[in-house]
């Protein structure tokens, strides 16, 4: 049986929270020029956080997989509603379930909190 928290984080290392920024600036920045993120960048995110999670991750094996796939349900679960009623896209959507498969539910959480918060601000702003 897996023993899962919300509290928990499949990848504590350093390097993984700079794998995934790095995608996420290389996602930003083709978003900028295209207006999409494409799924070669949204999907081996995911499906490669499932993995390292399962092989790699703290704990590892079935309870680390649990964590990431509770990450990304958590990511999809954010920002669907957004997408359902237009307000975002498709991709940006799968970006977010890709962070949570990498970093976990509470990060992505905070993260997309963050983001909102940052959003808010700049539209402000503008």
């Amino acid at each position: 049986m897996l023993n899962i928290s919300i509290w928990d984080t499949p990848a504590e290392e350093p390097w993984v929270v700079w794998l995934v920024t790095i995608v996420l600036v290389v996602a930003a920045v083709i978003d900028g020029k295209q207006l999409k993120v494409p799924n070669w960048i949204t999907f081996p995110m995911i499906a490669s956080g499932w993995v390292f999670s399962f092989m790699w991750g703290e704990p590892a094996g079935w309870s680390g997989l649990g964590y990431s796939l509770l990450g990304t349900i958590v990511g999809l679960g954010l920002l669907l509603p957004l997408y359902a009623i237009g307000g975002m896209g498709a991709g940006d959507v799968k970006l977010l379930a890709g962070v949570g498969a990498w970093v976990g539910s509470m990060v992505t959480l905070y993260a997309f909190c963050l983001s909102a918060v940052a959003g808010g601000l700049i539209a402000l702003c503008m």
